[in-house]
């Protein structure tokens, strides 16, 4: 995972408790993808949801930066090496 800069984060508790309820839901693989406009916070979103709930995944977290190309195909090829 890359290192964040930040030193505090704050205002973004509703969009962290949604993605860990939506990441539970699933008893094998959870995978999840966060949209929108450039320079919103996507990336540190997702990053403080792995630093904070780290402990909830015991087999690990993969971090998977695409910036361009095929999305599924990238995901794909992570989780098939990975199982």
């Amino acid at each position: 995972m890359p290192r964040s800069g930040a030193t505090k984060f704050v205002g973004r508790e509703k969009e962290l408790e949604l993605l860990h309820q939506l990441l539970q839901e699933n008893d094998s693989v959870a995978i999840a993808a966060v949209t929108g406009m450039g320079g919103v916070g996507k990336t540190e979103l997702a990053l403080q949801y792995a630093l904070k709930q780290r402990e909830f995944y015991s087999g690990g977290i993969c971090w998977c930066g695409v910036k361009s190309g095929n999305v599924g195909s990238a995901g794909g090829a992570v989780c098939s090496h990975s199982l």
